[in-house]
């Protein structure tokens, strides 16, 4: 008896600590961390590409809930992308979207392990890592991502390895599984990836590691359709509109949110522009999130540092 009269007290009580979370997370968000530059006019800015126009955090989130399947451009490891994922993830809660949250970082076979986790522990992702044997996987440290984790386990959506399995990786690379793939999505991946390694991959290096690629977009993408009405969150090339996850999506609308760091620039057209990729005829992305510029090297500056390429 005691246990139904306070019942609604603990519902109430529920829906005003997630309202705190979400507060808490825009003002997060409006208040530029340390190591910004706040002179910086693009800074926190969400640039819609087409309309060459800036949105609010609030038009934002009213896109994302209007599509069935959002995928989320970032840069893997980097703080300030997490903090947004996490504040989307708590906003469209909170609006009612109900969806799946789709990784790359985690393939088909960690789907289950994910459900059976959050099955005993339903907000608490500290050993979630530990079940996913994350630390062998080789993405950044597992902290960086359990927020966002969390914020999906608060709001009862499921997560959804997008990834293919190691062994089939290996198979595709070794040309042992035939994928369906165009001249002009292999030639774009071709440049996304010479770019990475310095200009220095032979094509006889460079055939397996695009295909697999192409193959991994199909993956998330089938992933995200199948579990649709879906969140999709993948590094920013898996993102573009022209090539990647959203190119493979058929009979569902898409919406691509990149995170853009900040560099000297202060023209948002600028930052559409890519090293070996000149004959762009389709936007990347439909919206660029602008976040603080960070001290990091690209893939090819540590290839570099290593004495792997010159």
């Amino acid at each position: 008896m005691h246990k139904q009269l306070l019942q609604p007290f603990f519902l109430l009580l529920r829906t005003m600590c997630r309202l705190a979370v979400l507060y808490l997370s825009i003002v997060a968000l409006e208040t530029p961390p340390v190591h910004a530059e706040p002179a910086h006019p693009l800074l926190n800015t969400i640039w819609d590409v087409q309309a060459r126009s800036a949105i609010s955090q609030q038009e934002l989130v009213a896109k994302i809930m209007a599509a069935d399947v959002t995928i989320i451009g970032e840069t893997h490891g980097n703080p300030d992308h997490h903090a947004r994922q996490v504040f989307l993830i708590n906003a469209l809660s909170e609006k009612g979207k109900n969806a799946a949250l789709v990784l790359e970082m985690l393939d088909s076979t960690h789907t289950q392990t994910a459900d059976d986790f959050i099955k005993s522990s339903p907000e608490d992702a500290t050993n979630l890592g530990a079940a996913l044997n994350w630390r062998a996987s080789g993405w950044p440290d597992f902290t960086l991502y359990k927020p966002v984790f969390e914020a999906a386990m608060r709001a009862r959506w499921p997560i959804i390895g997008g990834d293919i399995p190691a062994q089939e990786q290996q198979d595709i690379r070794a040309g042992k599984s035939p994928i369906n793939i165009t001249a002009s999505q292999t030639n774009s991946w071709n440049a996304t990836l010479q770019t990475a390694h310095c200009n220095t991959l032979t094509p006889e290096a460079l055939a397996p590691l695009a295909k697999l690629q192409i193959a991994r977009d199909q993956s998330m993408a089938r992933a995200a359709q199948i579990n649709s009405p879906a969140l999709i969150i993948a590094g920013r090339a898996h993102a573009r509109k022209d090539r990647s996850i959203p190119a493979h999506i058929t009979g569902k609308t898409t919406l691509s949110v990149a995170f853009i760091e900040l560099k000297d620039s202060k023209n948002p057209q600028e930052y559409l522009k890519l090293p070996n990729e000149t004959s762009l005829t389709t936007p990347l992305f439909d919206y660029i999130w602008f976040t603080p510029k960070r001290l990091e090297t690209s893939t090819c500056e540590k290839l570099k540092a290593k004495g792997l390429v010159r």
